[in-house]
């Protein structure tokens, strides 16, 4: 028989297991039975102690072959925490649930998938290999989660070097720009002194020329004093010349002095130097945005709950909201996201839009008219164009005026004169607002037909894209960064984001905003603000 191994000790015999506990005393002693939680063979005699010790009690014993042959695998060690540190070694595949004996007895005793697991897994080898490979499979994502995260991080970097250096060039021109106006009006300012230095020192060498002159002939009239003869010939002689001196000092002395060069300071520059320079904005690629705040816009005048139609941001952040329900205009600041002021209307508002030079316009659908204001901190009312369509959606580019009623769009003048209109063949007369992009002069509008959505018009008027299966009964837009636009709409609650051409980019907002009819983007501090409809807040996002 073979030895374990060489053993000092008396005896001579051999045996195929030796006892773990009498081989550390060198005692050379057949093993009987081998302990799965000692992980040691025992012989008959240390078996004994073993079985008495109240901490060795609850330990898995097998045959001495187990610890060898690879039974061990197959034998559960976990104990049972409810029965007495029990073996958890039965397997109820009903619940796909484990337990010792006695849990399986008492909890699963009418189940009739209940296995001994070591039993259980001799016919299914693979449960082992597969659930290690699926361990093995989430370290490998968990590895390349860590690698993509990273390479984002790599990525991210080279982006925000890439936009800084998109800064400095650009504020490089800009400072160039600044210097070549600089020198351009330095230059100016140096033509204009010279052209002032130069007459001025004409005038002094002019000066210097009459002096010499005039102290010549007084000299030589002086040297001929004490001959009153001589002196008054003299005197006769050079009468004409002193003549000509005096003459040219009355005229020397109506010359004007005092003129200075200065400096006017452009007014756009000087517009531009009073307020906080701005670059342009920073946004995060793709549109996120996320829920801040409510903010309340009900007036104690208002009798009814707001209602509003159409909203726009101003160049100073101020927010103008029509509210068709109180039949007013509120000014919102745009920062504090109080109301600032107001305009009483006296009749329903549609949509509103901004102008040029700190101007607003909005429609008045059951009057035909659109009231121009002036926004500085108030609302000053200027004047108003009628027309003979009732006004709905409007906006505003290239110093013109883009009107809708419910079934066709005029391009209009400043002064109310309709340059051209657009037929409704796009629409079953269910426009709602309208919105026209300064990069690419398209159109877009809002319908309200069963199936239709947002259609986006060429400057020619041509249907280019209909957008429907993103958003039901569009109503509002409003400008984003790059000439993108969103879009809200009342039934599917959300706002898309649509590109300059009319293309479907994506849904910022899915959910919660109460079926929108209105909404305006801040582009300085990157805020979305959405009124909710029949509610007297306005619904305000950030973007990530």
């Amino acid at each position: 028989m073979a030895s374990s191994g060489v053993v000092g000790n008396t005896s001579e015999e051999t045996f195929d297991m030796l006892c773990s506990a009498c081989k550390e005393q060198n005692i050379n002693k057949e093993a009987e039975k081998y302990c799965v939680d000692c992980r040691d063979y025992y012989c008959s005699e240390c078996l004994k102690l073993h079985s008495t010790l109240p901490a060795l009690k609850g330990h898995k014993l097998l045959g001495k072959e187990a610890g060898q042959s690879g039974q061990l695998l197959m034998v559960p060690t976990e104990r049972c925490e409810r029965h007495d540190f029990k073996t958890v070694d039965m397997f109820c595949q009903n619940h796909d649930q484990i337990g010792c004996g006695t849990c399986i007895a008492v909890d699963h005793r009418t189940c009739q998938d209940v296995f001994y697991i070591p039993e259980f897994l001799k016919s299914r080898a693979n449960v082992i290999p597969e659930f290690l490979q699926r361990m093995k499979n989430i370290e490998n994502k968990f590895k390349e989660f860590l690698k993509t995260f990273s390479d984002e991080i790599d990525d991210l970097k080279a982006n925000k070097q890439r936009e800084i250096e998109t800064i400095n060039t650009f504020a490089k021109k800009l400072e160039d720009k600044i210097k070549e106006a600089q020198r351009d009006a330095i230059s100016k300012v140096e033509e204009r002194y010279n052209k002032i230095m130069t007459k001025i020192n004409r005038d002094i060498d002019n000066i210097k020329r009459e002096q010499e002159t005039f102290e010549t002939t007084k000299s030589f009239i002086e040297s001929t004093v004490m001959n009153n003869s001589q002196a008054f010939v003299a005197m006769k002689l050079n009468g004409n010349k002193i003549a000509t001196t005096e003459a040219a000092s009355d005229v020397i002395a109506k010359i004007k002095l005092g003129r200075r060069v200065h400096f006017t300071l452009d007014p756009k520059f000087e517009e531009i130097s009073k307020e906080r320079m701005c670059l342009g904005y920073v946004n995060i690629m793709p549109y996120s945005f996320e829920y801040k705040r409510a903010a309340d816009i009900k007036l104690n005048s208002d009798t009814k709950s707001c209602g509003v139609n159409g909203s726009c941001v101003l160049p100073d952040g101020s927010i103008l909201f029509a509210d068709r329900s109180n039949k007013n205009l509120k000014l919102v600041d745009g920062f504090a996201l109080t109301v600032i002021d107001h305009h009483d209307l006296k009749t329903k508002p549609w949509d509103v839009c901004c102008l040029d030079d700190k101007e607003v316009g909005v429609c008045l659908d059951n009057e035909n008219k659109v009231k121009i204001f002036k926004v500085d901190q108030k609302l000053f009312y200027k004047y108003e164009l009628s027309f003979s369509f009732s006004c709905r959606g409007i906006s505003y580019c290239d110093n013109t005026l883009y009107i809708s009623d419910s079934k066709s769009i005029y391009m209009c003048s400043l002064d109310g004169s309709i340059l051209k209109t657009f037929a409704s063949n796009f629409t079953s007369s269910s426009i709602y607002n309208i919105f026209v992009s300064k990069q690419s002069n398209s159109i877009f509008v809002s319908d309200g037909s069963i199936g239709k959505g947002v259609i986006c018009l060429s400057s020619e008027g041509n249907i280019s894209q209909i957008i429907s299966n993103e958003i039901k009964w569009p109503h509002g837009f409003a400008t984003a960064y790059d000439g993108k636009v969103f879009a809200c709409g009342f039934w599917s609650d959300n706002v898309i984001l649509l590109n300059e051409k009319g293309e479907f980019e994506n849904v910022v907002i899915g959910k919660g905003l109460s079926s929108p009819q209105a909404l305006c983007f801040n582009c300085q501090n990157g805020f979305l603000y959405i009124p909710k409809n029949d509610n007297d807040s306005v619904l305000i996002f950030e973007l990530e």
